[in-house]
């Protein structure tokens, strides 16, 4: 890749000498999309926070502190003094005349727009009241229940000031994303825009802008499928207007490919090409949106700093995708996570080759091929590798070979039971059955056929099939609400006792390295057997306390009770013994400030207790040569826990100031 210190810096210096004493920037509102020498000036928040979107990319890169924070904290500094208690924000800056000779009411593009940014800056700015009001305003101009949204923050609007656009539907699934929060009436309304190549807003110049902004969107939310119609879009939009396509569209496309994941479709000599073409015609200013007319005629706003922030996010973007898919050729070395990707796509690899020797009907083949390929979790093809390491001198007894089975066979059982865990959850994919019933025997093929070389394999096997089924059996007969009372809190709670069977579901992942323990020499039923066993039962319990602690509410909603809201329920009828057999919908905001409150809490001391026992567990097994085998899934696992514990006292702000009846124009 070519240099790009000096285009960034010389950047940087352009945007920082633009940068008014308020920290906003002023933009330029010019009769011609590509000319704007005789352009007037204005003060507006949204190019204050584009500009400082566009500077997130290059936060996580040490060269450019010094000069980007000074940037990006006068910017926040400005974008703070101008919101209103609603968290809404207008186009114009609050103290210019604009704002009141040409007034215009708050709207959802320039408070969105102005809510990425500042998240991006400081997650932290988001707390649980802003949040609550954030929400409260989005309520108040939701087209359909869940979005999408009007653009324009009035209390009864008409005519044009009813629109629901796609560009700032996009916005705001975007910040929802950052946020953690997934709208799938968005993401349709997204999906079918692309679909049907309706890809324009009137608050933007071309379809570029539009591909930008859902590129960002997508990169959070998007699917396999929908991400490679938008990179369609984009190329063919770059193709179609390659002659007229201005600098500014150049680097948004450019972007927009990068987001989506495309960067085989970027050449590194174009980049260069373009930002050194931007940064030599001295960040010339471009359309960027539409401005308000001017004696009837369209205005098009710019500005040579939103130009110059733009190319930086392209570069930072770029060199960032880049060096992931490059490694330093330096290294000539392969490094622990090459090799791991190498390892996980040579069990893909043997899974598509298994299908080959068998009969199935083309239609089921194709199936089973899409279900090998949707895996990308590393967690499950190499835990038999990690394991064999593990386990030093003695893991290297066992036959490759004998591993890359293990490996294949979990890659089948995993499978296998996850499209069953959605049959008996009543989540569909009743059509996958054929599907997993040939993941299941393929599972079974391995340990029967890897039982010649070491006795054993299938005892182990059946064992822990018979945890799993009547684990599923015990779930099924004691978690599920009635049919013809799924609406309501049961009257009688499963009993989950020390929650060691949270793990029997998906016991399963501890197969391979029990198989492995014994083709190393460790009879079963051995201290070393049950150390092994007891680490990722208490492995898997806190990942499924972690699970339930945060699907309870759909969970319930689906008509099951998990382990965290049956402490919730039990909390909630308790307290209100007149209610217990309360609707749920009717009962859930209570239950709701329950958790949140005083289960949350709990449920963190048990996913902190499983994790401490499954590393004595391992510290047990003297065996074990690699200490750290799981502790990246269990550091991980510790890490959630205490991000929700931060996370409650947003929450119980949100619920505190949570409005959903008062529209945000209205005082409180």
């Amino acid at each position: 890749m070519f240099d790009i210190d000096p285009v960034v810096k010389d950047g940087l210096e352009a945007i920082a000498s633009a940068q008014q004493k308020a920290g906003n920037f002023i933009s330029l509102s010019s009769l011609k999309q590509a000319d704007f020498a005789d352009a007037i000036p204005y003060s507006t928040t949204f190019f204050t926070s584009a500009i400082l979107a566009c500077l997130a990319a290059a936060v996580n890169n040490e060269r450019y502190h010094s000069m980007i924070d000074p940037i990006r904290t006068r910017a926040t500094t400005f974008l703070l003094k101008e919101k209103s208690n609603d968290w809404s924000f207008n186009y114009w800056a609050r103290n210019t005349k604009e704002y009141k000779t040409t007034p215009y009411p708050d709207d959802l593009d320039d408070t969105f727009s102005a809510l990425v940014a500042l998240m991006q800056y400081n997650r932290a700015l988001i707390d649980g009241e802003a949040l609550a009001a954030i929400i409260t305003m989005l309520t108040s101009v939701e087209a359909q229940e869940g979005g999408p949204y009007r653009t324009w923050l009035i209390a009864a609007p008409t005519g044009s000031w009813s629109d629901v656009d796609l560009v700032v539907n996009s916005t705001v699934g975007y910040f929802l994303s950052l946020a953690d929060i997934r709208l799938p009436n968005i993401k349709t309304l997204i999906d079918d825009a692309l679909s049907n190549n309706a890809l324009r807003s009137p608050y933007y110049p071309s379809s570029a802008h539009a591909l930008y902004f859902i590129s960002r969107f997508y990169k959070n939310c998007g699917s396999d499928d929908t991400i490679q119609k938008a990179t369609n879009s984009v190329l063919r939009f770059r193709k179609d207007h390659a002659a007229e396509m201005t600098p500014l569209e150049n680097a948004l496309t450019t972007t927009s490919l990068i987001n989506l994941g495309a960067i085989e479709e970027v050449a590194d000599s174009d980049v260069e090409k373009l930002s050194i073409s931007m940064m030599e015609e001295k960040w010339k200013p471009y359309a960027f949106c539409i401005d308000p007319s001017r004696e009837g005629t369209v205005s098009y706003a710019g500005a040579s700093s939103l130009t110059a922030a733009a190319c930086i996010e392209m570069l930072m973007l770029y060199e960032n995708a880049t060096t992931r898919e490059k490694p330093d050729s330096k290294n000539k070395g392969e490094s622990e996570n090459d090799k791991d990707d190498r390892l996980h796509k040579k069990i893909i690899i043997l899974a598509k080759r298994a299908i080959r020797h068998t009969n199935i009907s083309p239609p089921l083949n194709a199936v089973i091929t899409q279900k090998i390929d949707a895996v990308t979790d590393r967690r499950i093809t190499l835990v038999a590798h990690e394991f064999k390491r593990a386990l030093g001198a003695r893991g290297a007894t066992i036959r490759q070979k004998t591993i890359d089975q293990l490996a294949l066979g979990n890659l089948c059982g995993w499978i296998a039971y996850a499209i069953y865990d959605d049959i008996l959850d009543d989540e569909g994919g009743v059509f996958l059955l054929p599907a997993a019933n040939f993941f299941l025997r393929a599972l079974a093929h391995v340990y029967e056929k890897e039982n010649s070389a070491t006795p054993g394999y299938t005892r182990i096997f059946s064992y822990i099939m018979n945890i799993i089924d009547s684990a599923n059996a015990w779930e099924q007969e004691h978690c599920r609400l009635p049919d013809d009372a799924k609406n309501r809190l049961p009257e009688k709670l499963p009993r989950f006792g020390i929650y060691d069977d949270l793990a029997n579901r998906s016991i399963g992942h501890a197969m391979g390295p029990l198989a492995e323990l014994l083709a190393a020499g460790y009879e079963a039923g051995s201290k070393e057997h049950q150390s092994v066993l007891a680490l990722f039962r208490h492995y898997l319990v806190a990942r499924q306390l972690h699970d339930d602690a945060h699907d309870w509410v759909q969970d319930l909603l689906r008509g099951r009770v998990n382990s965290v809201g049956a402490i919730v329920i039990e909390k909630f009828q308790n307290d209100n013994p007149c209610r217990v057999r309360e609707n749920i919908v009717d009962a859930l905001p209570n239950m709701q400030e329950i958790f949140w409150k005083e289960i949350v809490d709990v449920a963190v001391v048990l996913i902190d207790r499983h994790i401490a026992a499954a590393r004595a567990a391992r510290k047990a097994f003297i065996a074990i040569h690699d200490a750290n085998f799981l502790e990246e899934a269990l550091t991980a696992l510790e890490s959630s826990a205490r991000k929700t514990l931060a996370e409650r006292d947003d929450t119980l702000l949100f619920l505190a100031h949570y409005h959903p009846g008062r529209h945000p124009m209205t005082p409180s």
